[in-house]
């Protein structure tokens, strides 16, 4: 008899099943361990067929892989020569901007200069070495602008990614600025620890919780 026929019979002896006292308790575990050992036997009903299928699979990646290969290495030669481009023009547009911005900061020196000699010559001195002391500053920075192709659909991307390089002042600055989300990349060790502990003992600022399973093995 096909194992699958009889899951049905199997599901709805399980649902139907009321752990009301040990009788149930006791026929809940024996139920799972009838699912169990039906799962097995379903898959391995299923077993031929999911091993051809898999065989088959294989297969056919084995025969497309050297195409998407071939296009993978054309699609990533186009992007690098793409971002190659953008890259050179882009460090092209801010050499033209500092330059610019350079000879905006001369122009606008040589134009305190020139208003300083005549603070000088009216009489206002003090005022003259005022101005001549401030910073020189641009009513607007020059922005060149980078010449890239505009294409619709088509974006210059750039994406950040952060490494660790001293965990203890990351977890105080998050602390201090309320980013408690920092905090996820320890919690693998955090729940190691209270596995070592067995729940007992945490350290300060630290809580053990527990959740409960039911294991069922085999039958001895």
């Amino acid at each position: 008899m096909n194992p699958s026929s009889q899951v049905p019979a199997l599901v709805e002896t399980s649902l139907g099943l009321s752990i009301d006292g040990p009788e149930g308790y006791c026929r809940a575990a024996d139920l799972v361990r009838e699912i169990k050992a039906m799962r097995e036997a379903v898959k391995a009903t299923f077993g031929e067929q999911k091993r051809l299928a898999h065989q088959a699979h294989r297969a056919i990646i084995a025969a497309e892989s050297p195409f998407l290969e071939r296009l993978d290495q054309a699609e990533d030669e186009l992007r690098g020569g793409m971002l190659s481009f953008a890259r050179a023009r882009t460090v092209e547009a801010d050499m033209k901007t500092r330059e610019a911005r350079r000879i905006l900061l001369e122009r606008a020196r040589a134009a305190n200069v020139r208003v300083a000699a005549q603070m000088i010559a009216d009489g206002h001195r003090d005022r003259a070495e005022d101005l001549l002391g401030r910073p020189v500053q641009l009513a607007v920075d020059p922005t060149w602008p980078v010449s890239i192709p505009y294409i619709p659909g088509v974006s210059i991307r750039r994406t950040w990614k952060a490494q660790v390089s001293d965990p203890l002042a990351l977890l105080r600055w998050a602390a201090k600025n309320g980013r408690h989300e920092l905090f996820a990349p320890v919690q693998k060790e955090l729940d190691k620890l209270a596995r070592e502990h067995r729940g007992q003992d945490a350290p300060p600022g630290l809580r053990f919780m527990s959740s409960s399973s039911v294991a069922i093995g085999k039958a001895k």
